[in-house]
């Protein structure tokens, strides 16, 4: 029974080749995400499921089509996307969203449960925006403006050549 409900989840994420619904190993306590871009924008809001929502939307704001593949072993899962080079590893509750060194822009849009942590970072041309999260937060832009909005915890913001609005 259990490989047919895996099959199906999978089935499910797939339906929409632009978003991956994944969630953390423990979705009972705050997980932590982390998320590293070269270029891009960074959208994180709040919502009252347990799962991450990750979409990825082209510089027009399309979504932008790509392909996954998932590799399983000992809780640690790494989803990969081909067109963007982004990469999503989880273990122990800590989500890792990166990208590769390719000069393609990754903007990503994700939904996170309300308690989670966040570790944030994008440094050509891309906007980190943040809303209604609660717990750690930490963001850094080299080249774009920061945005928080309706968040509580404690707040590590810096943006190198933009402004920053808490």
């Amino acid at each position: 029974v259990l490989p047919t409900i895996v099959a199906a989840t999978l089935l499910a994420q797939n339906a929409d080749p632009n978003r991956l619904t994944v969630s953390f190993s423990d979705p009972a306590r705050p997980g932590l995400l982390r998320v590293s871009l070269l270029q891009g924008s960074i959208t994180v809001t709040a919502h009252s499921n347990r799962n991450i929502v990750i979409t990825t939307v082209d510089p027009d704001g399309r979504s932008s089509s790509r392909r996954q593949t998932e590799t399983v072993s000992q809780g640690l899962r790494r989803l990969d996307n081909n067109v963007t080079g982004l990469s999503v590893d989880e273990e122990n509750n800590v989500m890792n969203v990166t990208t590769g060194s390719s000069n393609r822009s990754a903007n990503l849009e994700i939904l996170v449960p309300t308690r989670t942590n966040l570790k944030l970072n994008t440094v050509n041309g891309g906007v980190i925006n943040v809303v209604g999260v609660e717990g750690d937060v930490e963001v850094n832009n080299d080249n774009g403006p920061v945005s928080l909005t309706d968040v509580s915890g404690s707040v590590v913001a810096h943006s190198t050549n933009s402004t920053v609005t808490v």
